[in-house]
């Protein structure tokens, strides 16, 4: 009786695998007809459509994302990696902060996006919340706030050395 309930488990999870994997692609075969329009908010619906889809195909496509298209796509790509909340997400959210080191915006939701996936990746945000910290009325504010608050989410021992590093940094500034 209990290799059968046994079997009858893994029977089960075979099915759940095979009918995730199924959705998956039928998701990314939307999504690629979907985001062959010329309009940004088609686009933007599409990528929203794949938020959440714990796929590793999905994040591929998502991250090829970052780099490359208009800004709100690239924050609605950011976005969609971090609601999955999947860490294999890291990497591909660590490599999109240089091509939008410029971009404001979009570095926030890929802040936010790493605090929701976490992943090592302190190392990245506190480069960015130092190097920036100083400049808390620029532009640049809501993605050291993002930095701050992704830091927090992460809660790793690594996270807390970056908060303290920038807390001093802030001290400095307000003795000078």
């Amino acid at each position: 009786m209990k290799r059968l309930s046994i079997l009858v488990a893994l029977l089960a999870s075979l099915a759940s695998a095979s009918s995730h994997a199924d959705e998956a692609a039928d998701r990314i075969g939307a999504f690629q007809a979907a985001y062959r329009s010329r309009d940004e908010a088609a686009r933007i619906a599409a990528v929203q459509d794949l938020s959440g889809v714990r796929e590793p195909r999905v994040y591929a496509l998502l991250g090829k994302l970052l780099p490359a298209d208009t800004d709100a796509v690239r924050r609605a790509a950011a976005d969609a990696l971090g609601a999955s909340g999947d860490v294999r997400c890291a990497p591909l959210l660590k490599a999109a902060v240089q091509p939008n080191h410029k971009n404001p915006l979009v570095l926030e939701a890929v802040f936010r996006a790493m605090g929701a996936v976490g992943g090592a990746c302190e190392d990245v945000l506190g480069k960015h919340m130092n190097g920036k910290g100083t400049g808390l009325e620029t532009e640049y504010a809501p993605s050291v706030f993002a930095c701050i608050d992704a830091l927090g989410s992460i809660r790793s021992a690594a996270s807390v050395e970056q908060l303290l590093r920038f807390g001093t940094g802030l001290q400095s500034l307000c003795d000078s």
